[in-house]
């Protein structure tokens, strides 16, 4: 094969480069004419499959329209419906305090973190109320939805312990 035209060129069909394609000029497209590589700006390079913008990269970032799946057999997918008021970040950092930490935050400030404490004990804290639909455990200890408290100071359930130490002390 002999060098490619500045002109443009194919390789056996697989590759163009400077060719009519459905991505137009700046580009290079793979297979066919729809999916490939485009320069879409300064300092902007864009990811098209079947015509379809899918990712695109600048300087310190990187933009995927649409899902985002990591692992093979079980996944963790990352989703927006894009109908949100703010932004919303997972942050990964930590310092000799706080060796890992992982937030979430948004425009207005921190959620809630999980974070790896330098004993090795893990903290995990959130920015407001806490609502459940069933109970809190907590160590061996139960605060259930109707508000009783089960715990080994109270030898059970704290209903159980008021009825029989102070209920029966005025019967």
């Amino acid at each position: 094969m002999g060098a490619l035209s500045v002109n443009g060129g194919r390789i056996n069909g697989a590759l163009g480069i400077g060719t009519d394609n459905a991505l137009g000029g700046s580009s290079i497209v793979f297979g066919d004419s729809d999916t490939g590589i485009k320069q879409n700006g300064d300092g902007v390079l864009d990811v098209y499959a079947n015509n379809a913008l899918v990712a695109r990269l600048q300087p310190g970032k990187l933009y995927v329209v649409g899902d985002v799946l990591a692992g093979d057999g079980k996944k963790l997918s990352l989703t927006s419906d894009n109908n949100s008021v703010l932004n919303a970040r997972f942050n990964l950092w930590g310092d000799t305090n706080r060796p890992t930490v992982i937030e979430l935050d948004d425009d207005q400030g921190w959620h809630l973190y999980s974070q790896r404490n330098p004993d090795g004990s893990i903290r995990f804290m959130v920015n407001g109320e806490i609502f459940t639909t069933g109970s809190i455990h907590a160590g061996a200890n139960t605060i259930s939805t109707d508000g009783n408290i089960y715990g080994s100071l109270w030898g059970g359930w704290l209903n159980d312990w008021i009825n029989n130490t102070i209920t029966n002390r005025f019967v």
